[in-house]
């Protein structure tokens, strides 16, 4: 459990804002909520208060990237009970889509209350660097990922939740391909609208952003398709193998 001294706290709540803009906030808003709905499918859509208490988190986080109420003030906010709050944030854990951590609470040596970090924010790498949080999260995928083998005749498993960790499985282009595509797309839409760019660092964000969640799916989808087709291998074969690779990458 990462505990967030105060000072960094504070230095969270000083972060500068994704946008000053309704409109802009609001699609930043939408785009979190599209991305947990993907993830969370059946389990986000039919629990409709777990769903407003989800929806009350993002909206909190839409500006800096993290959301810090108590379970309390979400219960009396969204007019539900505090374990449909608990089942919120278990969701949006089981996600993959955020990171969890707690205040520090100044007067005994317990922790206040939880701050849900988005991992999908524009503020995510700033909020990471500040509070050192990149190595746990290495250390945790790298204990998830980790395939045991207790005898023989036990078939190795890979979490459910391991395409999640998009790091591990997006090949990012080089920073001069990037710069080139972003210039394409600018030229691109001065040639649409005939105006110009009123907010050029927004736009150019708002595209990175686009071409990265694509690529989250891309790889997502690539890695269930390699899972199904070595189940179906693990299936057909008389004595499941010890060591099993994914088209020639071995998980280790």
């Amino acid at each position: 459990m990462k505990v967030i001294a105060n000072e960094y706290f504070n230095v969270l709540l000083n972060l500068e804002k994704a946008s000053d803009y309704i409109r802009e906030r609001q699609n930043i808003k939408y785009s979190l909520l599209d991305s947990i709905a993907h993830v969370l499918g059946r389990s986000y859509r039919k629990a409709k208060k777990v769903a407003a208490v989800i929806d009350e988190i993002t909206y909190k986080a839409t500006d800096r990237g993290f959301s810090f109420n108590g379970r309390q003030t979400l219960a009396e906010k969204v007019g539900v009970s505090l374990p449909t709050v608990d089942r919120a944030v278990k969701l949006l854990k089981d996600s993959g889509l955020v990171y969890v951590g707690y205040r520090e609470n100044p007067h005994s040596n317990g922790v206040k209350t939880p701050v849900i970090i988005f991992k999908e924010h524009t503020n995510y790498k700033q909020i990471a660097s500040i509070l050192k949080i990149n190595e746990e999260v290495v250390d945790k995928v790298e204990k998830d990922e980790t395939l045991r083998e207790s005898s023989v005749t036990d078939v190795k498993k890979v979490p459910t939740n391991t395409y999640l960790k998009q790091e591990k499985y997006i090949i990012y282009p080089s920073f001069d391909k990037i710069v080139d595509y972003v210039s394409l797309k600018v030229s691109d839409a001065l040639k649409k609208n005939g105006k110009g760019i009123s907010f050029l660092s927004s736009y150019i964000d708002k595209t990175i952003s686009a071409e990265d969640k694509k690529a989250y799916h891309k790889a997502k989808k690539a890695y269930h398709k390699r899972l199904d087709l070595h189940r179906q291998k693990l299936n057909n074969a008389d004595v499941p193998s010890p060591g099993w690779l994914f088209n020639g990458q071995a998980f280790s």
